[in-house]
């Protein structure tokens, strides 16, 4: 048997294949990078955090093709200090709620995103990848993956959420947001469709900007796991060069940040506790063989050898109720919560 990896390396499944790829870069080919548009000629996979500072680079795995995903990889888990020991509490919470609700009250922000950290018991290396497996046959409509990069940073998810794909010139994006359990799908309220329909007009407007012919389908009604969102598809033809100004003028989407999204995002890093990370960034294959799809790293967790941390956020507007919105974190919560009981 052939010895196992323990260097960097990403693994992935796209929605709606049976297929596995991985990428298993050396050292040279692992690129830290603080704007995504220096990619603008290479190949590989991209994992971009919320917000690039000096402790969160964006990180590129350089490869101009994939492989099928080996069973022969190993992780080797790091002892990395956590910052938040705990999880979010309901009070803690609370206090930040009303923190977004005053700031809506002034007037100048029409929504942001509230997150919180969930912390588990560490996992045991040996089944982080039985965990992406058992995550790839349980969300088949969403993009998981694991990303490996000793020292520094394990992530694993299955995030619903296409920020933009592209094969030659044919493009596609969503806007993608409310939530409801799947069993009470049927009922949207005014909150979630005024939310969704935010989301919504900005992607247009941005699209609209670059004189695009769209192809709009939506919204419906689109299930992830055991909750369902609102989503609209845009779709067009455009030069393969426009990925990397789309890309910056979408990320991140009004679903993950808010608008407007600049004072969204301030708001987000004066009120809430915990760096996001790479949490609500993006990620994925760019530019290999042509195609790119990338992903907003949602329903993610990062695993080191202490604990595991559950990030998940929901929408806030001025319409927003408290226990409604922590309900909604929780269910989130449990999309990826219900697999890792069995590990």
């Amino acid at each position: 048997m052939a010895a196992k990896r323990t260097k960097a390396f990403v693994i992935y499944r796209l929605p709606g294949e049976s297929v596995t790829h991985s990428i298993l870069p050396e050292s040279n080919d692992i690129v830290l990078f603080d704007e995504y548009q220096t990619l603008t000629n290479d190949s590989g996979f991209v994992f971009h955090p919320f917000v690039v500072d000096d402790d969160l680079p964006g990180i590129f795995f350089r490869s101009t093709q994939t492989t099928e995903a080996s069973t022969e990889l190993s992780i080797e888990l790091q002892s990395l200090i956590i910052e938040h020991r705990q999880s979010t509490s309901l009070e803690e919470y609370s206090s930040h709620f009303t923190e977004y609700m005053n700031a809506f009250r002034r007037g100048n922000i029409q929504k942001a995103i509230l997150s919180k950290l969930k912390l588990v018991e560490a996992i045991d290396p040996g089944k982080v990848i039985p965990l992406f497996y058992d995550l790839c046959e349980k969300y088949r409509n969403a993009f998981v993956y694991v990303f490996h990069l000793p020292g520094f940073a394990t992530w694993i998810g299955a995030s619903p959420e296409l920020l933009l794909a592209r094969s030659g010139t044919a493009y596609r994006t969503i806007s993608l947001a409310g939530t409801k359990l799947v069993s009470e799908s049927r009922d949207w309220t005014p909150k979630e469709i005024v939310e969704q329909q935010i989301v919504s007009e900005y992607v247009e407007a941005i699209l609209s900007d670059e004189n695009l012919e769209l192809n709009v389908k939506g919204p419906y009604t689109a299930e992830a796991g055991n909750v369902a969102h609102l989503k609209t598809e845009f779709s067009f033809e455009k030069d393969e060069k426009l990925i990397n100004t789309l890309i910056g003028k979408l990320h991140p989407t009004p679903a993950v940040c808010g608008m407007p999204k600049d004072k969204a995002r301030e708001l987000i890093q004066s009120i809430e506790s915990h760096k996001r990370e790479y949490y609500t960034g993006f990620l994925g294959p760019h530019n290999i063989q042509g195609c790119s799809s990338l992903y907003v790293n949602l329903r993610c967790m990062k695993i080191t050898a202490n604990a595991t941390q559950l990030f998940v956020g929901g929408g806030l507007t001025n319409a927003s109720d408290l226990e409604l919105e922590w309900q909604e974190t929780e269910h989130k919560a449990k999309t990826l919560l219900s697999v890792l009981e069995k590990f």
